[in-house]
């Protein structure tokens, strides 16, 4: 397969995925997301932020990115939080939240935190 078809073909898989998503009720996809099913293209992610208020996954999506899981979940996952809530629009990027080879993940989290418990509430 080319690297052409490839992309098409993760493209296509990737629409209908997020389609599928967003025909589920919200809370049906937040208990995926609990159990740590987030699908095969990320588009679980987008399909809660278009639909979400902080409130609804602020804490959810801040325990995901504090723990371990791999890169890409972690950086879809911040940025569909970012969309939602983004204290720092000119600064705090996805990759401030998910990439902690590259940047100091753990100090952005914690003023992340401070600024949703400002927002939100305690969790």
């Amino acid at each position: 397969m080319t690297y052409a078809a490839f992309q098409e073909h993760f493209e296509k898989a990737s629409i209908e995925e997020k389609a599928r998503y967003d025909a589920m009720p919200l809370a049906r996809v937040i208990e995926d997301i609990r159990a740590s099913r987030y699908g095969t293209h990320y588009q679980i992610w987008y399909s809660v932020a278009a639909r979400a208020t902080i409130k609804d996954i602020g804490w959810l999506f801040y325990r995901i990115l504090e723990s371990e899981h791999d890169y890409l979940v972690c950086h879809h996952c911040a940025a569909a939080l970012l969309s939602i809530f983004n204290p720092f629009p000119d600064v705090l990027k996805p990759e401030k939240l998910s990439g902690r080879k590259k940047y100091n993940v753990d100090q952005h989290l914690a003023e992340f935190k401070d600024c949703l418990k400002k927002h939100i509430g305690v969790e």
